[in-house]
């Protein structure tokens, strides 16, 4: 597929060694978890902890009190057998395998607000409209690196689906 004077498919190769370089490509997959903590976790859980950050394969959470500190320190492997259960049918078994490692909590400075959007779960992703995946899947049709073009549609569809779960009050 070419463009203005240029070669797409050489883009896409620039796009995935330095999406490989830099790691993005795991670490898109590890972020996952912030669209499904709450539908993995308890409530009572997801009311008191909420994902921070997520930094290599750590993944941060803030919590509202050190009691609840505490408790979730005893439950870690559990709460990480569940998470890493979810990442992992999420790759379908595809390429590297996606798994966080260890949780650190972090107490949150200020009030805890439980009006932060962790608490009920979101709503489950529409699926993503037909014409527009045959219109994205067209222009990369012709790319000759298919890991380059399989990576620009994954990256596409967490775009998608991200824009899709917006609401108009959220900007």
């Amino acid at each position: 597929m070419t463009g203005r004077g240029g070669n797409i498919s050489a883009l896409g190769e620039v796009l995935s060694g330095y999406t490989k370089r830099r790691n993005w490509q795991r670490q898109l997959g590890l972020n996952q978890v912030f669209l499904f903590w709450n539908e993995v976790l308890a409530p009572e859980i997801t009311a008191h902890a909420r994902p921070k950050v997520i930094k290599g394969d750590t993944l941060w959470l803030e919590v509202s009190d050190p009691v609840w500190s505490q408790q979730l320190q005893f439950e870690t492997s559990a709460i990480l057998q569940r998470l890493n259960g979810r990442l992992t049918a999420l790759s379908g078994g595809e390429g590297e395998k996606l798994q966080l490692r260890e949780i650190r909590f972090k107490l949150c400075r200020g009030p805890w607000r439980q009006d932060v959007k962790t608490v009920e779960s979101p709503p489950s992703p529409r699926p993503v409209d037909a014409a527009r995946q045959v219109e994205f899947n067209q222009l990369t049709a012709d790319m000759e690196d298919k890991e380059v073009r399989e990576t620009l549609r994954r990256l596409w569809l967490i775009m998608e689906l991200g824009n899709m779960r917006r609401r108009p009050e959220d900007g």
